[in-house]
């Protein structure tokens, strides 16, 4: 029976990462052909961050954290309804990839943008232990715990 060992680090960097062609210098030639350069791993959430202005963070260590970071940048408040706080193990962009989640949904909003990305979080934990729901009220962006049906 043969053993499967784990592939070395550097072997997994270079898988992650991304080719892009190079400036052409004056020494050469532009019909050269374009080597391959490895550039980090974080260069495609780097661009992703460009386009959506909310991250969780590392340093936030929660989503209470979070949002109220995000809602005081946007001078609006956060009132946390949730009894635990709930941890970001996977900090990086916010951004909707939900198909049931229209941007239309939130144009009523006083800050789309804001309940958006916090819809988006939520949604994202809504199989969690501890699934929230936001909701909106004026200047006050209220984070509830999200009712659960018994069977």
């Amino acid at each position: 029976m043969r053993s499967i060992r784990p592939l070395p680090l550097a072997l997994l960097v270079a898988c992650t990462a991304v080719t892009a062609q190079p400036t052409p210098t004056s020494a050469e030639p532009e019909s050269a052909a374009p080597a391959a350069r490895l550039l980090p791993a974080t260069s495609a959430a780097a661009r992703q961050e460009a386009v959506s202005p909310f991250t969780l963070r590392s340093s936030d260590t929660n989503v209470r954290t979070a949002f109220s970071r995000w809602a005081r940048e946007r001078g609006a408040s956060v009132q946390w309804l949730l009894n635990d706080d709930v941890p970001i193990d996977a900090p990086g962009p916010v951004v909707n990839t939900y198909l049931d989640l229209s941007p239309a949904q939130f144009a009523a909003s006083r800050d789309p943008a804001l309940v958006e990305a916090m819809t988006v979080v939520a949604q994202a934990f809504s199989g969690s232990r501890t699934p929230f729901v936001v909701r909106e009220y004026g200047n006050t962006i209220v984070v509830q715990p999200r009712l659960i049906s018994r069977q």
